[in-house]
């Protein structure tokens, strides 16, 4: 899951010669929508690949490593 246009052919490209699948959908950022998103985490039906999770104190190092394209979500923790 990521945050790019609906239609990003190049990306899209990408993740199927991963073996991955890509669909494009449009989300407002609203507490009903987050519920349904967190919903579907839940019933196994929306999984997320964390490449990376850093502490919030290192979060230089955590743009540092979005530099380096990787593959999956990065995610700071308190």
């Amino acid at each position: 899951m990521t945050i790019v246009d609906r239609i990003n052919a190049e990306l899209a490209e990408k993740t199927r010669a991963a073996g991955m699948g890509f669909a494009g959908i449009s989300v407002e950022p609203d507490y009903p929508g987050l519920e349904a998103l967190a919903r579907l985490v839940e019933a196994g039906q929306l999984r997320l690949h964390v490449a990376r999770a850093f502490a919030l104190a290192e979060a230089g190092e955590a743009h540092r490593f979005l530099s380096t394209g990787p593959a999956g979500k990065v995610v700071l923790v308190p």
